[in-house]
């Protein structure tokens, strides 16, 4: 990249170490409502352990297979972390927010992971306010209202 765009970069960077502390708080603060039983979850709770749920999903070999349109690792974008389930509509826990939630499809999970992981955050050097967004929309309409003003192009 041209050396004149490291301020975006840094930019860029600076968002990734929120989110990831973002991300550590969230385990952080479901580890202490696990241990003081008030997970937001309820029944859905993983328990802290998304990640042995996880490789107990890929694991197909005890003979739980999905149901008929469910989703398996060839049938899910491979740049997403699988949900901890297997079929939906579902409600389960996300190992992300540690919120409960409930999806209809597959494309729901892929929305909610996108909103929790606030991956868009303005390019242009003049914001006064780099905050990351979650969702792609909110970071069109962030720079066109701001800084594109499209209501003064002349065709």
């Amino acid at each position: 990249m041209d050396p004149k765009y490291n301020w975006l970069v840094s930019r860029i960077a600076h968002q990734q170490e929120i989110r990831y502390k973002g991300l550590l708080e969230n385990r952080v603060k479901h580890s202490q409502a696990i241990v003081g039983g008030s997970c937001s979850a309820s029944q859905h709770c993983l328990g802290g352990s998304a990640m042995a749920l996880r490789a107990f999903v890929i694991d197909l070999s005890n003979g739980d297979w999905p149901e008929e349109g469910g989703i398996t690792d060839e049938t899910f974008p491979r740049d997403l972390p699988m949900p901890s389930v297997w079929n939906f509509p579902a409600e389960f826990e996300c190992q992300f927010c540690f919120k409960a939630k409930k999806l209809q499809e597959p494309s729901d999970w892929t929305k909610h992971f996108h909103e929790d992981m606030h991956q868009f955050t303005c390019t242009y050097e003049i914001c006064k306010e780099p905050k990351s967004l979650k969702r792609k929309a909110d970071w069109i309409w962030h720079e066109n209202e701001r800084y594109r003003h499209f209501e003064w192009w002349i065709c």
